[in-house]
């Protein structure tokens, strides 16, 4: 689920849709916005919703909701390994992820 806004620095939101449409025609593009006048081009693009300026937290919830209803994202899971340990954590428990790097320092004497 991609979440772009119509107007960027350095680039178009339109544009990158374009290019996320040519690589994945099934993702799902939600549009943030306060330019009503770009709604045409942007439900041109097969988008799966919009959400108005200035952002309300109750309704990016619906949204988030409907995304995870529309993806059935509650019935399936993300399975992992960890020291040779397998896990699974269904999707609708996961609030997000964080990758870790951690180096060792070797010192011989």
């Amino acid at each position: 689920m991609y979440i772009l806004d119509i107007e960027m620095s350095g680039m178009d939101g339109l544009a990158v849709t374009r290019e996320i449409r040519n690589q994945n025609s099934k993702a799902l593009i939600v549009f943030l916005t306060s330019y009503t006048k770009y709604m045409p081009d942007v439900f041109e693009m097969v988008t799966f919703d919009y959400i108005q300026k200035p952002i309300i937290v109750k309704w990016l919830q619906v949204l988030l909701e409907k995304a995870e209803n529309y993806l059935g994202m509650t019935n399936q899971s993300f399975s992992f390994r960890y020291n040779k340990s397998r896990y699974s954590l269904k999707y609708d428990e996961i609030l997000y992820f964080e990758k870790k790097v951690v180096r060792h320092l070797s010192i011989q004497l």
